[in-house]
């Protein structure tokens, strides 16, 4: 018998650079979405990131939101990535990226999960739910969400996933030490 409802929300990063680098994050969560999207945001306003997507908010922002975010104790959240090289299959680095992030999950076989995925096609949905049931992950929905600056959810998928690509790519300090106290909270986990 399937049990408890989770949520999943994902992005991706990195098509930009011709397969270089492909960053996907998947926000995980079994919260009520209400709560979690009214915390999520709280955060963008009082950190000033507002709805902007993570590529267009300054860096003073940026480490307050993110920073803010790790620091929440009454949300229950797991932020899964992965990061690929030399690669231009997006769908299977994504597919992938999902499961693998799925089975971190204790029992997640008796769990069933409703997958969002920043602009995903319809024609594409039915190809990703597909998939996702092939590897074994019992899924009620597969859906695209088309304008991420109207879901909070997708929009922290999109920060996150940006934020992730940030530390890949750069070299500040401020973010890394971030990234390192998410890790070490057991909040982000490579996949």
């Amino acid at each position: 018998m399937l049990s408890k409802k989770i949520y999943c929300y994902v992005d991706e990063t990195g098509q930009d650079t011709s397969g270089k680098i492909f960053v996907v994050s998947v926000i995980i969560t079994a919260e009520l979405q209400d709560k979690l999207s009214e915390a999520l945001t709280r955060v963008e306003i009082s950190s000033g990131k507002g709805k902007l997507k993570w590529g267009r908010s300054g860096i003073k922002q940026k480490l307050a939101f993110i920073g803010e975010i790790f620091n929440q104790k009454n949300v229950s959240l797991r932020i899964c990535y992965s990061h690929y090289t030399d690669t231009r299959d997006y769908k299977s680095s994504t597919i992938l990226t999902i499961a693998k992030s799925i089975n971190t999950l204790p029992d997640y076989t008796k769990k069933v999960f409703s997958i969002y995925i920043d602009g995903l096609s319809k024609k594409d949905e039915k190809y990703y739910g597909t998939q996702i049931r092939h590897l074994g992950i019992h899924t009620k929905k597969v859906k695209g969400v088309k304008k991420d600056e109207n879901n909070p959810m997708i929009r922290f998928a999109d920060s996150s996933c940006g934020f992730i690509r940030d530390v890949l790519e750069n070299e500040s300090i401020e973010y890394k030490t971030i990234f390192n106290r998410a890790i070490k909270k057991g909040v982000l986990y490579e996949v």
